[in-house]
Protein backbone atom coordinates (compact mmCIF):
# COMPACT_ATOMS: atom_id res chain seq x y z
CA UNK A 1 0.00 0.00 0.00
CA UNK A 2 2.84 2.37 0.84
CA UNK A 3 4.39 1.79 -2.60
CA UNK A 4 1.05 2.57 -4.31
CA UNK A 5 0.78 5.82 -2.36
CA UNK A 6 4.36 6.70 -3.32
CA UNK A 7 3.76 6.04 -6.99
CA UNK A 8 0.55 8.04 -6.94
CA UNK A 9 2.40 10.92 -5.32
CA UNK A 10 5.18 10.70 -7.88
CA UNK A 11 2.70 10.65 -10.75
CA UNK A 12 0.90 13.65 -9.25
CA UNK A 13 4.19 15.50 -8.93
CA UNK A 14 4.94 14.88 -12.58
CA UNK A 15 1.48 16.12 -13.55
CA UNK A 16 2.06 19.34 -11.61
CA UNK A 17 5.53 19.84 -13.09
CA UNK A 18 4.35 19.08 -16.63
CA UNK A 19 2.90 22.46 -17.47
CA UNK A 20 3.36 22.02 -21.21
CA UNK A 21 1.12 19.86 -23.37
CA UNK A 22 2.77 17.16 -25.47
CA UNK A 23 1.62 16.53 -29.02
CA UNK A 24 0.01 13.21 -29.82
CA UNK A 25 2.86 11.62 -31.79
CA UNK A 26 6.17 10.39 -30.44
CA UNK A 27 8.69 11.81 -32.93
CA UNK A 28 11.91 13.15 -31.48
CA UNK A 29 12.31 16.92 -31.37
CA UNK A 30 15.79 17.80 -32.65
CA UNK A 31 15.77 21.60 -32.97
CA UNK A 32 13.86 24.65 -31.77
CA UNK A 33 13.62 28.34 -32.64
CA UNK A 34 11.07 31.09 -32.36
CA UNK A 35 10.00 34.69 -32.72
CA UNK A 36 7.92 36.34 -30.01
CA UNK A 37 5.37 33.82 -28.75
CA UNK A 38 5.66 31.65 -31.89
CA UNK A 39 7.89 28.61 -31.34
CA UNK A 40 8.88 26.11 -34.05
CA UNK A 41 9.95 22.53 -33.22
CA UNK A 42 11.49 20.26 -35.89
CA UNK A 43 12.69 16.68 -35.71
CA UNK A 44 12.41 13.11 -36.89
CA UNK A 45 9.55 11.64 -38.95
CA UNK A 46 9.13 14.88 -40.89
CA UNK A 47 8.35 16.77 -37.68
CA UNK A 48 7.43 20.45 -37.86
CA UNK A 49 5.26 21.61 -34.98
CA UNK A 50 4.29 25.18 -34.13
CA UNK A 51 3.28 26.86 -30.89
CA UNK A 52 1.75 30.33 -30.68
CA UNK A 53 1.79 30.55 -26.88
CA UNK A 54 5.52 30.37 -26.08
CA UNK A 55 5.53 26.58 -26.08
CA UNK A 56 2.57 25.82 -23.81
CA UNK A 57 0.75 23.99 -26.62
CA UNK A 58 1.83 22.96 -30.11
CA UNK A 59 0.45 21.30 -33.19
CA UNK A 60 1.41 20.27 -36.73
CA UNK A 61 1.69 22.73 -39.61
CA UNK A 62 0.63 22.62 -43.25
CA UNK A 63 3.24 21.12 -45.57
CA UNK A 64 6.65 19.86 -44.51
CA UNK A 65 8.76 16.84 -45.43
CA UNK A 66 7.80 13.17 -45.69
CA UNK A 67 8.14 10.94 -42.64
CA UNK A 68 11.49 9.52 -43.75
CA UNK A 69 13.19 12.94 -43.44
CA UNK A 70 14.53 14.31 -40.17
CA UNK A 71 14.83 18.09 -39.88
CA UNK A 72 17.92 18.65 -37.72
CA UNK A 73 18.23 22.43 -37.64
CA UNK A 74 15.86 25.40 -37.75
CA UNK A 75 16.23 29.18 -37.56
CA UNK A 76 14.20 32.37 -37.62
CA UNK A 77 15.12 34.29 -40.77
CA UNK A 78 12.91 37.27 -39.89
CA UNK A 79 10.38 36.96 -42.71
CA UNK A 80 10.26 33.15 -42.56
CA UNK A 81 11.41 30.15 -40.56
CA UNK A 82 13.85 27.83 -42.34
CA UNK A 83 14.68 24.20 -41.48
CA UNK A 84 17.30 21.80 -42.85
CA UNK A 85 17.88 18.07 -42.63
CA UNK A 86 18.43 14.72 -44.27
CA UNK A 87 19.42 14.43 -47.92
CA UNK A 88 20.00 18.17 -48.26
CA UNK A 89 16.41 18.94 -47.31
CA UNK A 90 15.48 22.61 -46.89
CA UNK A 91 11.99 23.74 -45.92
CA UNK A 92 10.80 27.31 -45.52
CA UNK A 93 7.64 28.76 -43.99
CA UNK A 94 5.34 31.69 -44.44
CA UNK A 95 5.95 34.60 -42.08
CA UNK A 96 4.10 33.08 -39.10
CA UNK A 97 5.36 29.51 -39.53
CA UNK A 98 1.99 27.92 -40.21
CA UNK A 99 2.65 26.69 -43.79
CA UNK A 100 5.84 25.13 -45.21
CA UNK A 101 7.32 24.29 -48.61
CA UNK A 102 10.49 22.67 -49.95
CA UNK A 103 13.43 24.53 -51.47
CA UNK A 104 16.31 23.14 -53.51
CA UNK A 105 19.63 23.08 -51.65
CA UNK A 106 21.74 21.76 -54.50
CA UNK A 107 23.38 19.19 -52.19
CA UNK A 108 22.50 15.64 -51.17
CA UNK A 109 24.26 15.38 -47.81
CA UNK A 110 22.63 15.65 -44.41
CA UNK A 111 22.39 19.27 -43.31
CA UNK A 112 22.70 19.62 -39.54
CA UNK A 113 22.27 23.33 -38.74
CA UNK A 114 21.13 26.61 -40.25
CA UNK A 115 21.43 30.18 -39.02
CA UNK A 116 20.92 33.73 -40.17
CA UNK A 117 24.26 35.53 -40.37
CA UNK A 118 23.88 39.18 -41.35
CA UNK A 119 22.06 39.39 -44.67
CA UNK A 120 22.33 35.69 -45.47
CA UNK A 121 21.18 32.25 -44.40
CA UNK A 122 23.94 29.67 -43.91
CA UNK A 123 23.58 25.90 -43.46
CA UNK A 124 26.22 23.27 -42.69
CA UNK A 125 26.40 19.50 -42.73
CA UNK A 126 28.23 16.32 -43.56
CA UNK A 127 31.42 16.18 -45.62
CA UNK A 128 32.49 19.70 -44.64
CA UNK A 129 29.51 21.16 -46.49
CA UNK A 130 28.45 24.78 -46.07
CA UNK A 131 25.83 26.41 -48.29
CA UNK A 132 24.41 29.93 -48.29
CA UNK A 133 21.71 32.13 -49.77
CA UNK A 134 21.17 35.87 -49.60
CA UNK A 135 17.44 35.24 -50.00
CA UNK A 136 16.22 35.55 -46.40
CA UNK A 137 13.03 33.64 -47.12
CA UNK A 138 15.18 30.58 -47.87
CA UNK A 139 13.20 29.81 -51.01
CA UNK A 140 16.05 29.87 -53.53
CA UNK A 141 19.62 30.89 -54.32
CA UNK A 142 21.42 28.28 -52.19
CA UNK A 143 25.05 27.86 -53.29
CA UNK A 144 28.17 26.07 -52.08
CA UNK A 145 30.51 28.08 -49.85
CA UNK A 146 34.27 27.63 -49.95
CA UNK A 147 35.55 25.86 -46.83
CA UNK A 148 39.15 25.65 -45.58
CA UNK A 149 41.52 23.00 -46.92
CA UNK A 150 40.92 19.32 -46.14
CA UNK A 151 37.71 19.85 -44.13
CA UNK A 152 35.69 16.71 -44.86
CA UNK A 153 34.19 15.98 -41.44
CA UNK A 154 30.59 16.66 -40.46
CA UNK A 155 30.01 20.28 -39.49
CA UNK A 156 27.35 20.28 -36.80
CA UNK A 157 26.65 23.96 -36.13
CA UNK A 158 27.17 27.31 -37.82
CA UNK A 159 26.65 30.87 -36.66
CA UNK A 160 28.14 34.28 -36.03
CA UNK A 161 30.68 35.60 -33.61
CA UNK A 162 30.96 39.30 -32.78
CA UNK A 163 32.84 40.12 -35.99
CA UNK A 164 33.10 36.86 -37.96
CA UNK A 165 31.33 33.55 -38.54
CA UNK A 166 32.18 30.00 -37.48
CA UNK A 167 31.25 26.37 -38.01
CA UNK A 168 32.13 23.57 -35.58
CA UNK A 169 32.25 19.85 -36.22
CA UNK A 170 33.63 16.40 -35.63
CA UNK A 171 37.13 15.86 -34.29
CA UNK A 172 37.30 19.27 -32.63
CA UNK A 173 37.08 21.02 -35.99
CA UNK A 174 36.45 24.79 -35.94
CA UNK A 175 36.46 26.76 -39.19
CA UNK A 176 36.35 30.54 -39.36
CA UNK A 177 34.36 32.47 -41.93
CA UNK A 178 34.20 36.10 -42.92
CA UNK A 179 31.49 38.50 -41.82
CA UNK A 180 29.35 37.69 -44.88
CA UNK A 181 29.73 33.95 -44.20
CA UNK A 182 30.34 33.38 -47.93
CA UNK A 183 33.80 31.93 -47.29
CA UNK A 184 35.18 29.83 -44.42
CA UNK A 185 38.88 29.77 -45.36
CA UNK A 186 40.58 29.32 -41.98
CA UNK A 187 40.79 26.14 -39.93
CA UNK A 188 41.48 27.11 -36.30
CA UNK A 189 44.62 25.39 -35.01
CA UNK A 190 45.44 24.24 -31.48
CA UNK A 191 41.83 23.57 -30.53
CA UNK A 192 42.21 21.87 -27.11
CA UNK A 193 40.04 18.83 -27.94
CA UNK A 194 39.60 16.17 -30.60
CA UNK A 195 36.06 15.45 -29.40
CA UNK A 196 33.17 16.10 -31.76
CA UNK A 197 31.81 19.60 -31.27
CA UNK A 198 28.03 19.67 -31.60
CA UNK A 199 27.01 23.29 -30.99
CA UNK A 200 28.28 26.76 -30.18
CA UNK A 201 26.84 30.14 -29.25
CA UNK A 202 27.92 33.77 -28.96
CA UNK A 203 27.79 34.27 -25.19
CA UNK A 204 28.81 37.95 -25.02
CA UNK A 205 30.94 40.37 -27.02
CA UNK A 206 33.96 38.41 -28.34
CA UNK A 207 33.10 35.42 -26.12
CA UNK A 208 31.98 32.09 -27.65
CA UNK A 209 30.97 28.82 -25.98
CA UNK A 210 31.19 25.44 -27.77
CA UNK A 211 30.02 22.06 -26.42
CA UNK A 212 30.27 18.47 -27.54
CA UNK A 213 31.19 14.84 -27.06
CA UNK A 214 32.13 13.64 -23.59
CA UNK A 215 30.83 16.79 -21.93
CA UNK A 216 33.48 19.02 -23.46
CA UNK A 217 32.95 22.77 -22.98
CA UNK A 218 35.22 25.23 -24.80
CA UNK A 219 35.35 29.00 -24.40
CA UNK A 220 36.94 31.70 -26.53
CA UNK A 221 37.29 35.28 -25.31
CA UNK A 222 38.94 36.65 -28.48
CA UNK A 223 36.08 36.14 -30.94
CA UNK A 224 37.01 32.53 -31.75
CA UNK A 225 40.72 32.81 -32.51
CA UNK A 226 41.85 30.76 -29.48
CA UNK A 227 39.93 28.38 -27.22
CA UNK A 228 40.20 27.12 -23.64
CA UNK A 229 38.93 23.76 -22.35
CA UNK A 230 36.71 24.47 -19.34
CA UNK A 231 36.01 22.17 -16.40
CA UNK A 232 32.82 20.23 -17.10
CA UNK A 233 30.61 18.58 -14.47
CA UNK A 234 29.53 15.80 -16.87
CA UNK A 235 31.03 13.20 -19.18
CA UNK A 236 27.76 12.87 -21.09
CA UNK A 237 27.71 14.16 -24.66
CA UNK A 238 26.40 17.71 -24.95
CA UNK A 239 24.30 18.42 -28.05
CA UNK A 240 23.03 21.97 -27.57
CA UNK A 241 23.83 25.30 -25.95
CA UNK A 242 21.89 28.56 -25.63
CA UNK A 243 22.37 31.91 -23.93
CA UNK A 244 19.95 34.50 -22.59
CA UNK A 245 19.82 37.98 -24.06
CA UNK A 246 22.90 39.93 -23.05
CA UNK A 247 24.82 36.83 -21.94
CA UNK A 248 23.56 36.63 -18.37
CA UNK A 249 22.73 32.91 -18.25
CA UNK A 250 23.67 29.96 -20.45
CA UNK A 251 22.43 26.36 -20.61
CA UNK A 252 23.91 23.25 -22.24
CA UNK A 253 22.05 19.98 -22.66
CA UNK A 254 22.53 16.52 -24.04
CA UNK A 255 22.77 12.78 -23.54
CA UNK A 256 20.48 11.19 -20.96
CA UNK A 257 18.77 14.47 -20.18
CA UNK A 258 21.92 16.05 -18.74
CA UNK A 259 21.38 19.77 -18.22
CA UNK A 260 24.07 22.28 -17.25
CA UNK A 261 23.90 25.99 -16.52
CA UNK A 262 26.24 28.93 -16.03
CA UNK A 263 25.76 32.57 -15.08
CA UNK A 264 29.17 33.70 -16.34
CA UNK A 265 30.04 31.32 -19.20
CA UNK A 266 33.08 30.11 -17.24
CA UNK A 267 31.85 27.95 -14.33
CA UNK A 268 29.26 25.29 -15.24
CA UNK A 269 27.02 23.35 -12.87
CA UNK A 270 24.42 20.62 -13.14
CA UNK A 271 20.90 22.05 -13.05
CA UNK A 272 18.37 20.84 -10.50
CA UNK A 273 16.02 19.72 -13.26
CA UNK A 274 13.37 17.14 -14.09
CA UNK A 275 14.20 13.43 -13.62
CA UNK A 276 13.26 12.71 -17.25
CA UNK A 277 16.07 10.78 -18.93
CA UNK A 278 15.44 11.36 -22.62
CA UNK A 279 18.26 12.93 -24.63
CA UNK A 280 18.09 16.71 -25.12
CA UNK A 281 19.03 17.65 -28.68
CA UNK A 282 18.20 21.33 -29.18
CA UNK A 283 18.15 24.59 -27.23
CA UNK A 284 17.30 28.23 -27.85
CA UNK A 285 16.35 31.41 -26.02
CA UNK A 286 13.16 33.02 -27.29
CA UNK A 287 11.22 35.97 -25.91
CA UNK A 288 12.42 35.58 -22.32
CA UNK A 289 12.36 31.75 -22.18
CA UNK A 290 14.99 29.06 -22.48
CA UNK A 291 13.56 26.20 -24.54
CA UNK A 292 14.91 22.64 -24.73
CA UNK A 293 13.75 19.84 -27.00
CA UNK A 294 14.56 16.15 -27.07
CA UNK A 295 13.60 12.53 -27.46
CA UNK A 296 10.02 11.30 -27.71
CA UNK A 297 8.45 14.74 -28.17
CA UNK A 298 10.16 16.22 -25.14
CA UNK A 299 9.85 20.00 -24.66
CA UNK A 300 11.00 22.00 -21.64
CA UNK A 301 11.21 25.67 -20.78
CA UNK A 302 12.51 27.90 -17.98
CA UNK A 303 13.00 31.55 -17.15
CA UNK A 304 16.69 32.56 -17.04
CA UNK A 305 16.86 33.03 -13.28
CA UNK A 306 15.33 29.56 -12.78
CA UNK A 307 17.68 27.44 -14.90
CA UNK A 308 19.76 26.27 -11.93
CA UNK A 309 16.91 25.74 -9.49
CA UNK A 310 15.23 22.52 -8.42
CA UNK A 311 11.91 22.51 -10.26
CA UNK A 312 12.94 25.50 -12.35
CA UNK A 313 12.12 23.71 -15.61
CA UNK A 314 8.64 22.79 -16.83
CA UNK A 315 8.56 19.63 -18.97
CA UNK A 316 5.96 18.05 -21.18
CA UNK A 317 4.93 14.55 -20.26
CA UNK A 318 6.95 12.36 -22.61
CA UNK A 319 4.00 10.04 -22.92
CA UNK A 320 0.87 9.18 -20.97
CA UNK A 321 1.79 8.43 -17.38
CA UNK A 322 1.43 4.67 -17.54
CA UNK A 323 3.03 2.29 -15.05
CA UNK A 324 5.85 1.73 -17.56
CA UNK A 325 6.50 5.46 -17.78
CA UNK A 326 6.55 5.80 -13.99
CA UNK A 327 9.10 2.98 -13.79
CA UNK A 328 11.22 4.60 -16.49
CA UNK A 329 11.28 8.03 -14.87
CA UNK A 330 11.65 7.05 -11.25
CA UNK A 331 13.51 3.73 -11.51
CA UNK A 332 10.66 1.94 -9.72
CA UNK A 333 10.87 -1.85 -9.54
Amino acid sequence: MERIRTLRALAAAVAVCSALTAAADAADNLAVTGRGTTIIFTGTEGRIHRSIDSGLTAGPVTGGPPANVALRGVTDAGSAFVAVGDGGAIYYSNVNGSAWNAASSGVGVTLRAVDRIGSSLVACGDGGTIIQTFNLTGTSGWQDVSVGPSVTVALNDVGRSSLLSYAVGDGGTIVQGNLLANSFPTVIENVPTTSDLRAFVLYATNTLIAVGEGGVILRSTDDGLTWDDLASPTSNDLYAVAVSEGGGFAVAAGEGGVLLWSNDGLVWQVSGASPLRDDLYGADYVDGWFLLVGGTNLVARALPASVGLEGGWDYTPVKRMTWGAVKKIYGAR
